[in-house]
């Protein structure tokens, strides 16, 4: 009788009957969804009943494993109350029944501890003769054995204190109101949705403008070649992630070059053309998930700052704004962590500025100009729900 609350709790989820007969057990995929909905709603009797589903052998082995891990998660964050009967003397009282929330909880105080949800609970005591006393209590995460007690009859009234003559001490200043549950707020809430990741990635393909060799090949030799553009980055990001959509930070360096030539009857050579910086954007992006794969496209704006030149002779640089789009799979291998695989392309213009004077050619020499579109695959890392 004792734990009658929260059997109903449970049996509600799984198997509460109704005029038309009990309802089908809950499938594997059903629990493993509603019980994440049902924990972070602070429902945990209802999840740990769901995780007990889909942790069971019936079950996926990925689910067993997830489910089994938010299990001992739940166990742990679930608080518990142990009631507490005194009359006015200060005795223990047993032959008392105790209602929580208008529910039976116990018949009779035995000491032991039951589990409930998170939040605030009234409690009815009523001993045997109908009289009753009221109290509330706020059941705190992994709060076990909180003490909830009553007091039946007036207590004596404790002796007068001697008259004093010196004036009482001032009452202490109210404490300030917390902004953080008066605005509905919570960092802690906010916290469980922050997202991570880094990425290394490679360059698949540079289309640009720019790099005069091939037009101008008069002006350094006779015959030219340019070798396909090389390169790679690292970027990491952090933000915020819901059920489908999230926003966050990018920030990023790469790198790209070439090696073109040109040769004539007189001389020949080679040069290394280089372009390397940083890039930062900020990014919405949208995603649809299953139990372990997550796929999201991002669009982002942003800033592109790079340095350009020729290896042996001179440097420039360009700021530029940019445009990106992101596509992405994740693969979840823990219920934090994920690998993920995606491509990034981005856009930006390199404007008419880039431009250096060589000793090999008779004008100014247009490294990079115009629009610059990179595109870069990436494998990686995320870090979040």
């Amino acid at each position: 009788m004792r734990r009658l609350a929260v059997l109903a709790v449970a049996l509600v989820v799984l198997a509460a009957p109704s005029r038309a007969g009990a309802e089908p057990p809950v499938s594997c995929g059903d629990a493993f969804d509603q019980s994440q909905v049902r924990r972070d709603d602070g429902k945990l009797l209802d999840a740990r009943q769901l995780l007990r589903v889909c942790a069971s052998r019936e079950c996926l082995p990925t689910q067993q494993k997830l489910c089994t891990e938010w299990l001992a998660d739940v166990d742990a964050r679930m608080p518990s109350f142990v009631v507490s009967a005194r009359d006015s003397t200060g005795a223990e009282l047993v032959d008392v029944k105790v209602l929580m929330d208008g529910v039976p909880v116990a018949t009779r105080i035995d000491g032991r501890a039951f589990d409930v949800d998170p939040g605030p609970h009234s409690f009815v005591f009523e001993l045997a003769d109908g009289t009753r006393a009221q109290t509330t209590a706020v059941a705190s995460e992994h709060g076990k054995g909180k003490v909830v007690s009553v007091t039946f009859g007036q207590p004596p009234p404790p002796a007068p204190a001697p008259p004093s003559t010196s004036a009482p001490p001032p009452a202490p200043p109210e404490p300030p109101p917390d902004t953080e549950e008066q605005h509905g707020f919570s960092w802690s809430e906010l916290s469980r949705h922050m997202v991570g990741g880094v990425m290394l990635g490679g360059l698949l393909q540079a289309n640009q403008t720019g790099n005069q060799l091939q037009r101008r090949c008069g002006d350094v030799g006779t015959t030219c070649t340019i070798d396909p553009e090389k390169g790679g980055g690292v970027y990491g990001f952090f933000g915020f992630a819901w059920k489908y959509i999230g926003v966050d930070l990018l920030l990023g360096g790469s790198g790209d070059g070439s090696l073109p030539s040109a040769t004539s009857p007189s001389s020949n050579g080679q040069w290394s053309i280089f372009r390397v910086g940083g890039l930062e954007a900020i990014r919405v992006a949208a995603s649809v998930e299953t139990e372990i794969v997550r796929a999201k496209l991002a669009l982002g704006v942003g800033l592109s700052e790079r340095v350009v030149g020729i290896s042996g002779y001179s440097t420039t640089s360009y700021i530029s704004g940019l445009g990106l789009l992101d596509a992405s799979l994740s693969v979840r291998v823990s219920p934090a962590i994920a690998i993920m695989v995606g491509c990034t392309g981005v856009w930006e213009d390199a404007g008419q500025d880039a431009v250096i004077v060589v000793p090999f050619s008779r004008t100014p020499f247009y490294l990079f100009s115009g629009s610059q579109i990179l595109v870069q695959p990436y494998l990686g890392l995320q870090f979040g729900p």
